[in-house]
């Protein structure tokens, strides 16, 4: 038996699968089947190393009546401006609701239209209790929030809104500010999703695009945020230090997916997660921030002050905004991050693409730094001059043990800086292409005795590849400095634009599986998550040759090394399933 898949996307597109194959494709979607009609779905896939959310993100919202011309239980239509609650429950296309009912009972679907404005206490409240029941109208499931559709969003605001209860579902909305649970008492918030909305300050707003805060006595936990656009928050240009972030993850919190935003212009980071600096790591915890765009914000463009297992996946952060209190940084963290993984970003002009500026010393503090690519991360204000702390693609001031494995770094002004005092290993990297002359492929000022470099590339355009430790430069015999540092290649390691790598390139089968060097750090992440992460920046597996490469990408011998087949399609707008 064989079948036939078609997906249509701008075209139609034909594949044969086998039964296996299609198991595992839609394995990752929620579909309702009919023999009598096509089956319609719109498959998420994670990002690399993050759990699957407690549901499908691209769930299927609940149909709006086809003939709504009078009221239907469980069916909202609500205009603030044109509608009036006197004599209506539900409300209809020609004869809207004025306001949300509150609370808003299970199985209720609201189409919002034009500006809603209508707050208690200064306040918008999206208090609904839905369940995890299949939705059913007025009767069970999720509570639905939704504009009709991407074209024809309504404006909520300019009042804050707070979302609390649980299983609520947002799409299609445009938000002045949204902030998710609460440290106050009675806003308890779980299993939420908000999804295609559009979050829009103002430069003289001083909050947050989206919150997400919860309380010791109501913790929050299975939040979504997904594929929204969050711009404006703050003035960018102002000589003030001004947090107004993008998306805000507070203390009190637990499981919360971010994925697939755009985060931009904004006066403080672009995704910050973890509270205040004193602020227990325990209280934030599961945070997973994968797949999204972050540029043109201040300080950082995604970074955790207090956290457990938290991730950092697949995004893209580029042109990030220095300030004269905090430099840009493209993702990284400081005080008491308990294992936290940074897999497989991109990081583009920055001063520091990967920063760890410091950590607590009362925590143990476990971060891996494995498969990104970094370029262009340079200084900006008068000349460089090089030292530990000087711009770098990965600059490592604090942590515990830390993990730096595969990873690319081109065209910058330093390659590694290592200027913490604990345990560091150097693994599978390529340091190329260094811009600065007092700038250094590889510089560890203190851990000398703590730190592990092996089965690096290391390349510049002159050959003064130049590896300082403590305070000697080396810049000839690299591989002979000491026993700590091993099977260095002085060599171009031959990338093309995208810092893949060519077929000929020395990185191909000259890397070393960690678990070589006793490092289980790949263990360890596929305990803690059931994830295999021995991938490459595509999610190619390792090795595809007779050992490991070195560098972000691994080089795939079929031929097909610009494309990543090792991941199943993403997001198909339609699919067409026909049984021989």
């Amino acid at each position: 038996m064989h079948y036939f898949v078609q997906f249509l996307e701008n075209s139609e597109v034909s594949c044969m699968f086998n039964f296996n194959r299609l198991v595992y494709l839609i394995s990752y979607v929620i579909i309702s089947f009919s023999c009598l009609s096509p089956l319609v779905v719109n498959a998420y896939m994670p990002p690399l190393g993050i759990p699957n959310p407690f549901i499908d993100p691209n769930i299927s919202r609940p149909q709006r009546p086809s003939n709504w011309d009078h009221e239907i239980p469980g069916y909202y239509y609500v205009d603030f401006e044109k509608g009036t609650d006197s004599g209506r429950t539900y409300g209809y296309p020609a004869a809207p609701k004025k306001t949300l009912p509150r609370p808003i009972p299970p199985g209720s679907f609201i189409e919002l239209h034009g500006r809603y404005n209508s707050g208690q206490g200064g306040v918008i409240h999206f208090e609904g209790y839905g369940t995890s029941d299949q939705w059913q109208p007025n009767a069970c499931g999720p509570v639905w929030i939704v504009g009709a559709n991407e074209n024809s969003m309504p404006l909520v605001g300019p009042l804050k809104t707070v979302v609390y209860g649980k299983y609520i579902f947002i799409e299609n909305i445009k938000f002045s500010r949204l902030q998710i649970g609460s440290p106050a008492i009675g806003f308890k918030a779980e299993h939420i999703l908000v999804r295609n909305s559009v979050m829009r300050g103002d430069a003289k707003s001083r909050w947050n695009g989206i919150t997400i805060s919860g309380s010791n006595d109501a913790p929050l936990y299975d939040i979504i945020i997904f594929k929204n656009i969050i711009y404006n928050y703050g003035d960018i240009n102002t000589s003030q230090d001004q947090d107004a972030c993008g998306i805000y993850v507070s203390a009190y919190t637990g499981y919360v997916w971010i994925l697939k935003n755009k985060v931009y212009e904004c006066s403080g980071s672009g995704i910050f997660a973890g509270g205040q600096w004193n602020e227990n790591p325990k209280n934030t915890h599961h945070i997973f921030i994968g797949r999204n765009e972050v540029y043109n914000v201040r300080q950082s463009g995604i970074w955790v002050k207090n956290g457990e297992d938290i991730i950092f996946s697949q995004n893209y952060v580029h042109d990030i905004i220095d300030t004269s209190w905090s430099p840009s940084k493209g993702l990284g963290a400081q005080y008491g991050p308990v294992r936290l993984w940074i897999l497989f970003n991109r990081v583009e002009r920055v001063r520091y693409g990967v920063r760890i500026a410091s950590t607590s010393e009362n925590r143990h503090t476990q971060i891996a730094i494995i498969g990104n690519v970094i370029s262009d991360a340079h200084h900006i204000y008068g000349s460089y001059t090089g030292g530990s702390w000087g711009d770098a693609g990965i600059h490592i001031a604090g942590g515990d043990e830390v993990y730096i494995i595969n990873n690319t770094v081109f065209n910058s002004d330093a390659g590694i800086n290592i200027s913490g005092f604990k345990k560091y290993y150097l693994v599978n990297n390529i340091i190329a292409n260094i811009t600065e002359k007092a700038g250094n492929h590889i510089y560890v000022e203190n851990a000398l005795q703590s730190t592990i470099i092996s089965n690096c590339i290391l390349f510049q355009i002159d050959n003064k590849v130049r590896i300082k430790w403590g305070s000697r430069l080396y810049s000839e015999n690299i591989q002979n400095i000491n026993s700590h540092i091993s099977n260095i290649i002085i060599s171009d390691p031959l990338l093309k634009s995208d810092l893949s790598l060519k077929p000929s390139s020395p990185a191909i089968d000259n890397g070393i599986n960690p678990q070589q060097l006793d490092l289980n750090i790949f263990d360890r992440f596929f305990s803690l998550y059931d994830i295999n992460i021995t991938v490459d920046f595509n999610g190619v597996v390792r090795p595809q040759g007779n050992a490991w490469d070195i560098g972000a990408f691994e080089f795939k011998y079929d031929n097909q090394n610009d494309n990543n087949d090792s991941i199943p399609p993403e997001s198909p707008k339609k699919l067409r399933v026909k049984i021989y």
